[in-house]
């Protein structure tokens, strides 16, 4: 079992347990018809045991996600010719996607950040990192160090040279697709 479902289950279990106590300390059912217990040091002791749940239940909202930009890079202020920089990548085994969302869908990629409409993104990855976006689109890189594309609605269209100046396409990147409407893509049935 998960380290943190553990923690987390302790922490319901001492709440469950503090609130007994505390309800119990107080009279239980019969409150009215007996005097709660002047120990206020039980009652203390349960409302203690319930305070770790209220901060976990209060602390973990679901956090906004952040929203994708357009993030070139400016190898001029690095310093580094486009094929220095494609060296250092490749040393590295790092690979940069550049992927444009053309759909009216604003996308959720890797469950924490959104691609708007009409909007790309470059992606920074490796072969331990796939990228996934909400609407079915899978991106890995496999042993081989090629890239993998898991697409069963046909919305990936393949990015050549001659549409990279079209797209405002760095030349640094390593691929680059546009995420079309469904069966809008370039696969070949």
């Amino acid at each position: 079992m998960n380290t943190k479902k553990t923690e987390i289950l302790i922490i319901k279990v001492l709440a469950v347990l503090g609130f007994i106590l505390t309800f119990l300390s107080l009279g239980g059912k019969t409150y009215g018809l007996r005097l709660p217990n002047r120990n206020n040091y039980v009652v203390i002791i349960g409302v203690i045991m319930i305070l770790p749940f209220l901060i976990y239940f209060f602390s973990s909202k679901t956090k906004q996600k952040k929203v994708l930009k357009n993030n070139p890079i400016d190898l001029n202020i690095i310093g580094l010719s486009t094929v220095e920089y494609f060296e250092k990548k490749s040393n590295e085994n790092i690979f940069e996607i550049y992927v444009k969302n053309e759909t009216s869908d604003t996308l959720i990629v890797n469950r924490n950040s959104l691609l708007v409409p009409n909007s790309w993104h470059i992606f920074t990855t490796n072969k331990y990192k796939p990228i996934y976006f909400s609407n079915g689109i899978e991106l890995h890189i496999d042993k081989e160090l090629n890239l993998e594309i898991v697409d069963f609605r046909n919305q990936i269209i393949g990015l050549g040279d001659d549409y990279f100046q079209k797209n405002d396409v760095p030349e640094y990147v390593n691929w680059a697709f546009i995420i079309a409407e469904p069966d809008k893509g370039d696969a070949i049935e």
